[in-house]
């Protein structure tokens, strides 16, 4: 996925166009539907600060939106590799399935996340609600 992507699907998320976006972080209304068209289709990256400005008009943490890029599976891998190397991620074998786990730092995180989607599972919580605790995550 790319931050083009991740974008529209935060964006459609709030309910949002994509002209009513790119008034909001001040583009000129002539031209602010175009921009953000242009971001979400991949033709260019906006700049830290209108990173910055979308995250808070879209209510949600500019990490929500500057994800790597993942376009195919080597890109997975390298990224899969990265994980292995700063987190301590395992690759490892569970009743005849390829498994990946954490090591201590990150277990809490992906525990919390479990509980969170087990929630969204019992509709204890909704669909909005689990995506908006996915787009305001930071770790406590």
């Amino acid at each position: 996925m790319n931050i083009g992507k991740r974008l529209r699907n935060i964006r459609n998320h709030r309910n949002m166009t994509q002209q009513e976006l790119g008034v909001k972080i001040g583009i000129d209304e002539k031209s602010a539907g175009v921009r953000i068209i242009q971001y979400e289709k991949g033709l260019r990256s906006p700049r830290k600060e209108y990173v910055e400005k979308i995250s808070e008009v879209l209510n949600v943490m500019p990490e929500a939106i500057n994800v790597p890029t993942i376009n195919n599976s080597t890109d997975l891998m390298h990224l899969l590799f990265a994980l292995e190397e700063f987190f301590d991620l395992r690759i490892t074998e569970l009743d005849n399935k390829v498994c990946l786990t954490f090591g201590k730092e990150v277990e809490p995180l992906l525990s919390e996340w479990y509980e969170k989607n087990k929630s969204l599972k019992n509709s204890d919580i909704s669909e909005y609600e689990y995506k908006n605790w996915q787009y305001n995550y930071k770790r406590k």
